[in-house]
């Protein structure tokens, strides 16, 4: 690649703009390149500087767009999307999209990840701070020992689902003394053997064959939200949101809109109760 980005070195504003992003000196204003161009100039910068960078343009197509014509000239990039919320609690479509969501976390905060490419919307939604975030990553390790009732609570505190088979990620099984986990993050289930309370292996698994591949030594497992929380804010948070709910319910009778406070009812008055009894619900990061 050093054929086709050696050539800006000779250009003067180039060497400008290199020398202002390493004083500091931004916000620096780039103009006459057009469109094709752009994502040479960043990918030189990339090259030059060895510095992460994150490409924000005004739509999903547009940020799509732009993945493509990086890949000509790395893959290492991400593109990170938003949410769509007319589908998001479809199950297949939001799995989907959040697994590429934390597959561009996980990369953040293993620091591998030089390129994330995504639109103004994608970057509206609020997260928690980086170390309130990293304390709900569940890490997992042969020779440690775990109560594996408190394990599965805490599963099901992160978002994942109890099924009979592990089929899909998001989803885990327990059967006797082997835990079948299929992290949202990884590229394959996992399967934990425990000998009482203690890890005695932790190996990858074909969801398929429902067989075990390979020895681990560890997995990290991420939330099933980008919203974490414990159980104690979950409840503020319901009691919060509960004072609004009764707020909209009686204008809404007074205004004698039935279909409208009924409505309430059945989304925001269920998703208060689980709130507090299972201290989440299907669309809790669109809410919270």
């Amino acid at each position: 690649m050093n054929t086709v980005i050696q050539p800006l070195l000779e250009l003067e504003s180039y060497q400008r703009l290199l020398e202002h992003i390493r004083q500091s000196q931004t916000p620096v204003f780039v103009t006459g390149v057009i469109d094709v161009q752009k994502t040479h100039l960043l990918f030189a910068m990339q090259e030059h500087l060895h510095r992460p960078v994150v490409i924000l343009t005004h739509s999903e197509m547009r940020a799509k767009e732009i993945l493509e014509d990086l890949r000509f000239f790395t893959k290492q990039g991400m593109y990170y999307p938003a949410k769509d919320l007319l589908f998001y609690s479809a199950d297949v479509h939001s799995m989907e999209m959040n697994r590429q969501r934390f597959l561009v976390l996980q990369a953040i905060l293993t620091g591998k990840c030089p390129w994330i490419v995504a639109s103004a919307e994608a970057f509206l939604d609020r997260y928690p701070k980086q170390e309130v975030f990293v304390s709900h990553l569940l890490k997992l390790r042969v020779g440690e020992v775990y109560a594996v009732e408190e394990l599965m609570k805490r599963l099901v505190f992160l978002g994942y689902e109890r099924t009979e088979l592990v089929e899909s990620a998001g989803q885990f099984a327990l059967r006797g003394g082997i835990l079948d986990i299929y992290p949202i993050t990884a590229e394959e289930a996992v399967r934990i053997e425990f000998w009482d309370d203690e890890i005695d292996s932790i190996r990858s698994m074909d969801v398929q064959s429902q067989r075990s591949i390979e020895k681990l030594e560890e997995i990290t497992i991420y939330p099933m939200r980008e919203l974490v929380y414990d159980q104690e804010q979950a409840c503020v948070a319901a009691d919060k949101i509960e004072v609004e709910y009764k707020k909209a319910l009686q204008r809404l009778e007074k205004e004698e809109q039935n279909e409208s406070a009924d409505r309430l009812r059945e989304h925001i008055g269920e998703n208060i109760v689980r709130l507090r009894t299972e201290f989440s619900f299907p669309t809790v990061g669109t809410f919270l």
